[in-house]
């Protein structure tokens, strides 16, 4: 799909960034792929891990909030992955001008670029906590996608996927509890008894945004995978474990909805993806092909028991995760 094609991937130091780079690099061998990023600490270990790649690899510093610097580094490009967020829930909350400034007014800079710039198809990479959200992260991430697919009016080229937490990304729950099984410990925090998430790998979100740059512009491809009780994963990690109840922070829901009531009036389940057509056609010359998947009849939550590990399944991912990070 990127053969001899130029790439940028806004956030492309974050976790799936990253992940997703190499994959096109060692699969696809792009012209050049470009890291648009602000961390310029995380772009120089960015730089030495990928240093076998640096004739097919850039690194733009610049913040999404910068037309002018997002602008600049969409020249010559063809496709844009646009990952870049402020993600963490409690900070978001106490930090509502700078997480809308990134998350909404930093994706309209993107659209406009790429818009200006002749981009030929940019994916919007959004969140199961954007729907019916809870917590500003999760609104602003909702607008940002809103106004993303609404850009099809101007150019149809964008298109989303939504998933949960990614296992091994930053912050993410399954590596605070291994390094508390690692030190030995036997107390561990949980926000709620019944909390549930989905459960999702790497390879999973990168497939989808693949299968998203295929598809028809305008279309949301969510994640299709298993939930898991976030005490089941603490038991799978470490048995004997000791759970303490701290209960929900703030902006934190029980259960996450992938897909909701409403929308599910005009999606399909695919074998491995649920897709969302939008509510109208962007042009006459865009066919949203519905035949192929079975009409959705409900949401898609996490804490729908159809869904859910069981123990024995979630302690099997857990066992599969640790074989890979030790590879």
């Amino acid at each position: 799909m990127f053969l001899e094609k130029s790439v940028l991937v806004s956030g492309g130091t974050g976790s799936f960034g990253q992940k997703f780079i190499k994959h096109i690099l060692d699969t696809d061998n792009p012209r050049k792929v470009v890291v648009f990023s602000r961390n310029e600490a995380n772009q120089c270990e960015m730089a030495h891990e990928f240093r076998g790649y640096a004739n097919n690899l850039r690194f733009i510093l610049g913040s999404v909030t910068d037309y002018e610097r997002i602008y600049r580094a969409l020249n010559g490009i063809d496709y844009v992955v646009h990952t870049a967020a402020l993600k963490v829930v409690p900070k978001a909350e106490y930090n509502p001008i700078e997480v809308m400034a990134v998350n909404y007014e930093g994706t309209r800079n993107v659209i406009n670029a790429c818009i200006e710039r002749g981009v030929k198809r940019a994916v919007f990479l959004a969140t199961d906590k954007a729907v019916m959200p809870v917590n500003l992260y999760g609104v602003s991430k909702a607008a940002a996608e809103k106004v993303w697919m609404e850009a099809n009016y101007l150019e149809p080229i964008f298109s989303s996927v939504r998933y949960g937490n990614v296992m091994g990304s930053r912050g993410a729950v399954i590596t605070k509890f291994l390094a508390q099984r690692e030190r030995g410990e036997k107390d561990y925090e949980i926000t709620h008894p019944e909390a549930t998430r989905f459960w999702v790998d790497f390879d999973e979100a990168i497939k989808l945004v693949l299968q998203s740059f295929e598809d028809n512009p305008g279309v949301v491809l969510c994640s299709k995978t298993k939930s898991f009780k976030v005490r089941d994963l603490i038991k799978a990690i470490y048995l004997r474990a000791d759970l303490k109840v701290t209960g929900l922070r703030e902006g934190e829901k029980i259960h996450e909805t992938m897909v909701n009531e409403y929308e599910a009036q005009r999606a399909v389940e695919m074998e491995d993806r649920y897709r969302i057509f939008p509510p109208y056609s962007y042009e006459d010359s865009i066919l949203y092909d519905k035949e192929h998947g079975v009409p959705m009849q409900k949401a898609v939550t996490s804490g729908d028991f159809l869904n859910l590990m069981n123990l024995e399944e979630v302690r099997e991912k857990v066992n599969k995760y640790v074989e890979r990070l030790n590879e």
